[in-house]
């Protein structure tokens, strides 16, 4: 079985085979069919990330999934919207050039610890 898994859910009784490029979502009584992956998201098993006009707050949610440390983010920059290929390998870099498109601030607090926040004088409170 190779590129290939089988999950077996508890309720089920028997075996369903997952390929390379699908998903399968299930919990302990229903399985739900098999189904193609979303596009782009196996993207970071080449080392990218790609967005197309995702929240700055789900973007920068996964991006912390491939980083050491916190990497947080205060609500008001949440809603913002992000496009493009970024590269995983350095995301200190990705994020300094999102500083550069969009208006936010990156403060680094310590190697294992980043905040994202609007950029001074950006934002009017209501």
């Amino acid at each position: 079985m190779q590129h290939a898994v089988e999950a077996r859910p508890a309720g089920s009784g028997y075996a369903i085979r997952v390929e390379t490029g699908q998903r399968l979502r299930f919990d302990r009584q229903y399985s739900h069919p098999v189904e193609p992956l979303p596009a782009h998201r196996d993207a970071w098993t080449h080392g990218q990330l790609i967005a197309s006009d995702w929240r700055l707050g789900d973007f920068l949610d996964e991006l912390s999934r491939h980083r050491p440390g916190y990497l947080g983010y205060a609500p008001e920059v949440a809603e913002l919207r992000i496009s493009g290929a970024f590269q995983l390998a350095d995301s200190d870099t990705v994020l300094d050039n999102l500083s550069h498109t969009l208006p936010i601030r990156i403060r680094r607090f310590s190697r294992y610890w980043t905040r994202v926040e609007a950029a001074p004088g950006q934002w009017t409170k209501p």
